[in-house]
C-alpha cells in the first residue's frame, strides 16, 4: 500500500546527498544486490568480498545499466584515484567521490539516495504507530537488506527495495516488511535523470512465539493483525496462525528457533504417530513415525539398490522439512526439502568438494556455491548441476573469471584474469575467448585489441596500454 508518510518519503529521498546520512552508511550501502526483471545480478562480487570491493560493485554495475558501459572506466579512474585497497573508507573519501561523478546531477547518486537511514526511517515509525506501544518491536538482527530492480533493456524505471524484519519486545511476534521506492527516468533541458514518484510498503511476512499460538492468546494474535492487516499482502495474515519453523525465510531470527511456530498441531499429530519398521517389496526399509500407515514425522528410510539413507521428517509420506542423505560413496546432502523435492542444502562430497545453495529436480541449481579442496570455487548460477548464467570463478592457482555461463562453461561476456596479472576482457565461447575482446599482457604493458578464434588473436591491433 501506499504510505501515510509517503510525501515527507519522498522529499527525504530528492534530498541532497550531503544532506543524508549515506556516505557514512556503508553498512547498507554495501549490503545490495542489482538486479533485471530476470533475476539477472549484474558484476556480482566475489564472495568474501571486502567493503572497497562491493562498493566498487554497486557503483560498476549501476554506471552500467543507467549511464552505458562506456561510463564505466571513468567513473573507476575517479574511484581509485579516491579509495585504496586496505584502508577504511571515510565519509569525507565518499563526498569526493560522489562529487567526481557528478553529485546530485548523477543519475546513479539520484538511485542511492534511497538507501540510508534516514529515508527508510519514516516507515519504521509509521509501523510502529501502528502497532501502539504495546507492542513495540526491536531490529532483528542482520535482517536488513536491499535490492535495486532495473527494469527494461533501455533502463526507464528504477525499483529500490528494503527488506527488513522487526521482532517485538517480549518476543512474542516478529514480522518483515518490503519498503519500495519507484523512480523514473525524465529529461530537464536535455539532461536526463531520475525522480522518486512513488514509495509504496508491504508486510510479506508474520509469526507467531510457541505461547502466542496458544488458544487462549487468540484475542492478542487478532488485534497484532488488525493493526497490520493494511500494509499486509495477500495470504501473510492467513499463514502466520499455521506456519512451522522450517518454512519461515533465512532472514528470521535463528537463536528463538526453538521458541516460534505451531506446537499444539504438532504435539497432537504426534500423539497419533508410532514408531514403527516397515519393509517394502522392493527392499527398501523405513525406521520411524507412522500415522495410518504412511511416513508422518521424523525417520530414517534406506534405499536397498542404491545403498543411500535418508535421516529427517516426512510428510504424507514425501520428505518435507530438514533431512540428510548419505549416499553409499560417502557423500552426503544436509538440505530442505518440501514435498518430496529439493529446495536448499549442503552437499559434501567424499573428496571434501562442498556445494552450498539452491537445488532444481536434485540438481544444483539457482543460486549457489562450490569450494573444492584445491582452493578452486565458483558462486553465481546453476542450471540443471553446471553453471548458467552469470557467475565467478576463482581457480587454485589464483587465475579468476568474472562473466557468463552455459552449460558448464564460460560463454558469452567476461573477464578471464590469470594468477600472473594478464587479463582477457571480451567474448568467450565455449570456455575460449572468442570473438572481439582485448589482452592486456601485464609484463611489458601493452595490449592487444581485435578479434579471438578459440583463444588465439586472429587480427586487430597492438599498442601500448
Amino acid at each position: 500500500m501506499e504510505l501515510e508518510s509517503h510525501s515527507k518519503v519522498l522529499e527525504l529521498v530528492g534530498r541532497s546527498y550531503r544532506e543524508l546520512p549515506m556516505c557514512s552508511d556503508l553498512q547498507r550501502l554495501t549490503n545490495v544486490k542489482i538486479l533485471n526483471e530476470h533475476g539477472y545480478i549484474k558484476h556480482p562480487p566475489l564472495p568474501g568480498a571486502g567493503t572497497l570491493a562491493k562498493l566498487e560493485y554497486i557503483f560498476v554495475s549501476l554506471t552500467d545499466v543507467l549511464l552505458g558501459s562506456e561510463a564505466i572506466q571513468p567513473m573507476l579512474k575517479s574511484f581509485y584515484q579516491v579509495f585504496t585497497e586496505g584502508t577504511d573508507i571515510t565519509k569525507r573519501q565518499m563526498e569526493v567521490f560522489l562529487e567526481s561523478i557528478g553529485g546530485d546531477t548523477s543519475p546513479v547518486v539520484q538511485v542511492l539516495r534511497a538507501i540510508n537511514q534516514s529515508t527508510i526511517s519514516p516507515v519504521n515509525i509509521e509501523l510502529k504507530k501502528s502497532l501502539g506501544m504495546q507492542y513495540m518491536t526491536k531490529d532483528v538482527k542482520n535482517s536488513w537488506f536491499f535490492e535495486i530492480l532495473t527494469i527494461g533493456p533501455v533502463v526507464r524505471q528504477v525499483v529500490v527495495i528494503s527488506h527488513k524484519r522487526e521482532q517485538s519486545l517480549d518476543n512474542s511476534f516478529q514480522y518483515e516488511w518490503l519498503l519500495s521506492f519507484y523512480f523514473e527516468k525524465k529529461e530537464k533541458g536535455g539532461m536526463y535523470f531520475f525522480e522518486c514518484t512513488k514509495a509504496t510498503l508491504g508486510v510479506t511476512d508474520l509469526m507467531y512465539s510457541l505461547e502466542l499460538h496458544k488458544s487462549d492468546n487468540k484475542n492478542k494474535r487478532r488485534e497484532i493483525e488488525l493493526r497490520l492487516e493494511k500494509y499486509a499482502l495477500n495470504g501473510v495474515i492467513r499463514e502466520a496462525s499455521k506456519r512451522h519453523w522450517e518454512h519461515y525465510p533465512v532472514s528470521a531470527d535463528e537463536s528463538m528457533k526453538d521458541k516460534w511456530g505451531v506446537q499444539e498441531e504438532e504435539e497432537e499429530s504426534k500423539n497419533k504417530r508410532e514408531i514403527q519398521e516397515k519393509q517394502y517389496d522392493n527392499g527398501d526399509r523405513y525406521v520411524g513415525e507412522l500415522e495410518k500407515g504412511i511416513r508422518n514425522g521424523f525417520g530414517e528410510y534406506q534405499y536397498y539398490h542404491s545403498g543411500s539413507i535418508y535421516q529427517g521428517y516426512y510428510r504424507n509420506g514425501k520428505r518435507h522439512g530438514k533431512g540428510t542423505v548419505i549416499f553409499k560413496n560417502s557423500s552426503k546432502l544436509d538440505g530442505y526439502f518440501e514435498r518430496g523435492i529439493t529446495l536448499y542444502g549442503v552437499y559434501t562430497y567424499s573428496s571434501g568438494d562442498v556445494y552450498k545453495g539452491d537445488f532444481g529436480d536434485d540438481k544444483f541449481d539457482g543460486i549457489g556455491k562450490w569450494s573444492g579442496v584445491d582452493g578452486t570455487s565458483y558462486f553465481g548460477q546453476w542450471k540443471a548441476g553446471v553453471p548458467h548464467g552469470q557467475g565467478n570463478l576463482r581457480l587454485g592457482s589464483n587465475d579468476a573469471y568474472s562473466g557468463q555461463w552455459q552449460n558448464g562453461k564460460m560463454h558469452g561476456k567476461g573477464t578471464y584474469t590469470r594468477f600472473n596479472g594478464d587479463v582477457y576482457v571480451g567474448e568467450f565461447k565455449e570456455g575460449k575467448p572468442h570473438g572481439h575482446g582485448k589482452y592486456f599482457f601485464s609484463a611489458t604493458n601493452t595490449f592487444c585489441e581485435g578479434e579471438f578464434s578459440n583463444c588465439y588473436f586472429i587480427g586487430g591491433s597492438t599498442n601500448s596500454s
